[in-house]
């Protein structure tokens, strides 16, 4: 079993959520990169799906391979209080309608 201590991901869970995603990216779908390598893809983080400080571990089963601009909204949207898979939905209709996620989220409220 992996270590569910500390603040990030080990490599060999990384690997592996990268992996099991097939270098997509969970949000949005993109092409990620691969082992670094420029050309082959966007630059991804590991996404911790229930944050830490809501209780969520290192484990495999909550990392998300995610792109560096899906992240980036991710801790935005999760951080108004949605889930992981709300806040997946609000990043791809943003994308669909070139909308900004704050507007995205107005509109859903109406």
């Amino acid at each position: 079993m992996l270590s569910t201590e500390g603040k990030e991901f080990t490599q060999e869970t990384k690997m592996k959520a990268l992996e099991r995603d097939n270098y997509h990216c969970q949000c949005c779908g993109v092409r990620l990169m691969r082992d670094g390598r420029l050309g082959t893809g966007k630059p991804y983080h590991i996404h911790h799906r229930k944050p830490k400080s809501l209780g969520g571990g290192n484990l495999l089963v909550n990392a998300a391979s995610v792109c560096t601009a899906c992240h980036d909204s991710l801790h935005t949207v999760q951080n108004k209080g949605y889930t992981y898979p709300q806040a997946c939905y609000i990043i791809k209709i943003a994308k669909q309608k070139k909308w900004s996620v704050e507007e995205t989220i107005r509109k859903r409220r109406k």
